[in-house]
């Protein structure tokens, strides 16, 4: 038995991890279970953290004490110690269980799991085939069901495009089905491209350094070996310690300015690692007082789609639920991101209330979901709303523009919406693309004229009005005539700015012709023809980002990306240096909206890093890639088949065709949602 008229424990690594993993003998020895308290996050350690704990392990190092608390008769619903990203559903905790809530050493256990046990989303690997880093004894790798291929070598970034492409190519080659690949790949970015010494950690265990499986390993590699199995015999025999924190008591009557003793101590304790988020520890509070809040969010999200995160979720429920009650003090609900005591002065109201309270807005069929559902409904693009947004572009609508929507139609419920307006002001706020803080202001902008009473084109006159200092929230998007691009010298995004929309409104040139996520809108009709695109749930709950789709650039990147006047690519720049030799404007025009289309990531795979001028005849006549017809002739003479060498024609078309398009796709939001109906009076 734990815990014997004492607060300290310990537990073998190998026990604990059994322990967390739930092993019936372990379990029964102890007459105990380990478990998550509802107020738990899931798993949200990042790779290179994953990694670095098992160096530390497999150094033995200490690496803290993990805390428990006794379940008590109170507590009703725990979850299970699991790795999946997602949450697992809520279980009863019948009478006959006894055992512990993991209060801290969520992340730590999970992270160690996954070195002895199989997981539904990661996979653990050494690499007996190189050294470690500077930093690490042993190279370690993490891949995720969602980037099966793995991660930069220190876990910090994700996979460039052309070595997931590389990768891609190598094992569909081989055979190995794309949806096989999580199970079946080992990670790409090593120099052991086989795999011969790529080794998940939970399956050398119980092997020997003589064993057949390790029979083509040479000197060094066995070296390494020897090491780790000696390694690995010192973790068998360490400790993990144990600390009993008391019962602390859920404050179930809640006054006003004072917080659960436990979800104090929660607030502090993850400080020591990966930080609760303010919408975290709100959501810990309101799973703490109501449990069942848990199980509802994420049925909701599998229902009505993932569009925010289970956080902003419950976050956006609470800012609704706050302005439907109509408080005198609505300064919390103009608060993106309220803290604490603030949370809790409200929370006893709005969780019982009757009519708009959280637990009513949360179910089926409250006049939240209804909203949500019709929000949805009304936006998506189909065959009779070509002017709507494709599903696929959901994930990348902004929170608070979310939040002040989801209001305008709880607002207008018996009211026809029209749909046209509806997006057009989407796209207003998605060209416009704020800053957090812009959009924080925008949102309460918009929530203050709704009660007001006034109509879209009023918000966004509301919005878009100069204030003080000049400084606009939002800028309108203005019809531009008699605008056309000439050949020059070299422009700065700054020079382009002020050339084409003006000083009063060249930060709106810079955020629109920097926005790329805009192309999912404007090639919408080519994404709706693409099964592989069109079939694609965006809002599924997962964590990382494998989309069916690739912003790929048309001038291909490596053309003008790797160019240095210092020595790389020095040869094969032949214009006149005093008017085009500058590198860094080169680039940023390379990365404008104008230089990107959406592509489906298996065309993308194949293209490489083709020229156009190799590729046109494949979409000549064909628009869903936006590139207008009249300038077909001149996107060649940038991307032609001798794709590495310039001179002074080719950096003129470069900066024509590019700086046309940017202007080009602006017109085509402009024309098509008819802004013309919002800004009569209005040109430049």
């Amino acid at each position: 038995m734990l815990f014997e008229n004492k607060t300290v424990d310990s537990l073998s690594f190998i026990e604990y991890l059994n322990w967390a993993y739930n092993k019936s003998e372990i379990v029964q020895k102890l007459n105990s279970i380990l478990v998550l308290p509802p107020i738990q996050r899931g798993f949200v350690w990042k790779p290179n953290q994953i990694q670095e704990l098992w160096d530390s392990l497999l150094r033995g190092m200490p690496i803290g004490a993990v805390m428990l608390q006794k379940i008590n008769e109170s507590s009703s619903k725990y979850r299970e110690v699991n790795t999946s990203s997602n949450y697992k559903e809520l279980n009863e905790i019948s009478n006959e269980k006894k055992g512990y809530f993991l209060l801290d050493g969520q992340q730590r256990t999970l992270s160690m799991l996954l070195g002895l046990f199989i997981s539904e989303t990661h996979r653990l690997w050494i690499d007996f085939n190189e050294d470690g880093l500077n930093y690490t004894k042993y190279r370690l790798r993490v891949t995720t069901k969602y980037q099966p291929f793995g991660y930069s070598p220190d876990g910090r970034s994700k996979l460039s495009f052309s070595e997931k492409r590389d990768a891609y190519n190598h094992y569909s080659e081989n055979l190995i089905k794309e949806e096989n690949f999580f199970n079946e790949v080992k990670p790409w970015k090593s120099s052991d491209k086989k795999g011969i010494y790529l080794f998940e950690l939970k399956d050398l265990w119980d092997k020997k350094l003589e064993d057949e499986l390790f029979q083509n390993f040479d000197e060094k590699q066995k070296k390494r070996l020897e090491s780790f199995f000696v390694d690995l015999d010192k973790l068998k025999k360490q400790w993990i310690p144990l600390i009993l924190v008391p019962i602390f008591e859920i404050n179930k009557n809640i006054e006003e300015n004072n917080n659960d003793d436990l979800t104090l101590l929660f607030e502090r304790i993850s400080s020591n690692g990966t930080r609760l988020s303010p919408e975290d520890l709100l959501f810990s509070m309101i799973k703490q007082k109501w449990a069942e809040s848990h199980d509802l969010v994420y049925k909701l999200q599998e229902k009505i789609g993932s569009l925010m995160k289970a956080t902003d979720f419950i976050m956006t429920i609470f800012r609704i639920s706050i302005l439907l009650h109509n408080q005198k003090n609505k300064a919390i609900a103009d608060n993106p991101k309220p803290d604490a005591e603030y949370f809790h002065r409200y929370l006893k109201d709005l969780l019982n209330e009757e009519e708009y309270g959280l637990k009513t807005l949360i179910k089926d069929d409250s006049v939240f979901i209804r909203a949500f559902e019709k929000l949805m409904k009304l936006i998506e693009y189909k065959k009779d709303r070509i002017f709507g947004i494709p599903k696929i572009m959901f994930p990348y609508l902004n929170l608070y523009l979310l939040q002040a929507l989801i209001y305008f139609i709880i607002k207008k419920e018996k009211d026809k919406i029209n749909e046209l307006e509806l997006v057009r002001f989407i796209m207003f706020w998605m060209v416009n693309n704020p800053d957090s803080k812009k959009s924080s202001e925008s949102s309460k902008e918009v929530i203050k004229l709704l009660d007001e009473g006034k109509s879209l084109v009023d918000i966004y006159n509301g919005l878009t009005k100069v204030r003080e200092e000049h400084k606009n929230l939002f800028f309108k998007l203005i019809i531009f005539k008699d605008k056309s691009v000439e050949f020059s010298n070299m422009r700065n995004q700054d020079e382009r700015a002020l050339e084409y929309f003006s000083e009063r409104n060249k930060e709106l040139y810079q955020k629109f012709s920097t926005n790329i996520s805009l192309l999912l809108w404007i090639q919408r009709e080519f994404i709706s023809n693409n099964e592989a695109i069109s079939n694609y749930e965006p809002l599924a709950i997962h964590n990382e980002d494998n989309v069916p789709y690739d912003f790929d650039h048309l001038v291909p990147q490596s053309n003008w990306s790797s160019l240095s006047t210092n020595g790389a690519g020095l040869d094969k720049i032949k214009e006149n240096k005093e008017k085009f030799g500058n590198l860094w404007i080169r680039r940023s025009l390379g990365n404008l909206i104008g230089n990107y289309r959406v592509l489906a990531s298996s065309t993308n795979r194949s293209r490489g890093d083709k020229s156009l001028e190799e590729e046109f005849e494949k979409f000549e006549n064909d628009n869903n890639f936006i590139l207008f017809k009249e300038d077909l002739k001149d996107w060649k003479e940038a991307s032609p088949q001798n794709k590495f060498e310039w001179n002074d024609n080719r950096v003129q078309k470069f900066q024509y065709v590019i700086e046309k398009r940017v202007l080009d796709l602006y017109h085509k939001i402009i024309d098509d949602l008819e802004f013309e109906q919002w800004n009569k009076h209005d040109t430049i």
